[in-house]
C-alpha cells in the first residue's frame, strides 16, 4: 500500500504540514468532545 495515498485518504491533502495540523486538529477535537461527554454524564 502506497503511504502517500493512505495519507492522502486521512487528511484530505497531499501536504505534509497542512494533514499534520488537520490530524492533529481532529485529534484534540475528538480528545475534547469525548472529555466534555465523560465530564458531564460523571457529573
Amino acid at each position: 500500500m502506497n503511504n502517500n495515498n493512505l495519507w492522502y485518504c486521512l487528511v484530505g491533502t497531499g501536504d505534509t504540514n497542512t494533514g499534520m495540523l488537520r490530524f492533529i486538529g481532529a485529534v484534540v477535537a475528538f480528545i475534547l468532545v469525548f472529555g466534555a461527554l465523560f465530564w458531564l454524564l460523571g457529573l
